[in-house]
């Protein structure tokens, strides 16, 4: 079955919009560490399945692409491409203001 331009749309947008919220509860915590966490990574997951699952409405485009660059960029830092301290190098975040700034322009058509 076939979701809707609409149905896509809403799934592509509501996986980026749980990792933008997942993001921000690690970056307010004065407790958290300065590795990004499991929920941040399965967050980044979720997008990636968002984006697979089927066909990307125009409106989503970029978004779809920043999503799949913030993807490869977690694989690099998954496997060990970071910084001295454990962190993620500046390309990763780089991806992701990337999925920032293109979330911002993927709004719904009213």
């Amino acid at each position: 079955m076939t979701l809707s331009t609409a149905s896509r749309r809403e799934e592509i947008l509501a996986a980026t919009d749980r990792l933008l919220a997942v993001h921000d509860e690690w970056e307010n915590d004065a407790q958290a560490p300065i590795y990004p966490t499991a929920q941040f990574e399965d967050a980044i997951e979720n997008c990636k399945q968002a984006v697979d699952r089927g066909d990307i409405p125009q409106s989503c485009i970029r978004l779809a692409s920043a999503l799949i660059e913030l993807d490869c960029q977690w694989q690099l830092y998954a496997n060990g491409n970071h910084r001295k301290d454990g962190s993620p190098q500046s390309s990763f975040w780089k991806a992701f203001r990337e999925v920032i700034a293109t979330r911002e322009i993927a709004q719904p058509v009213p």
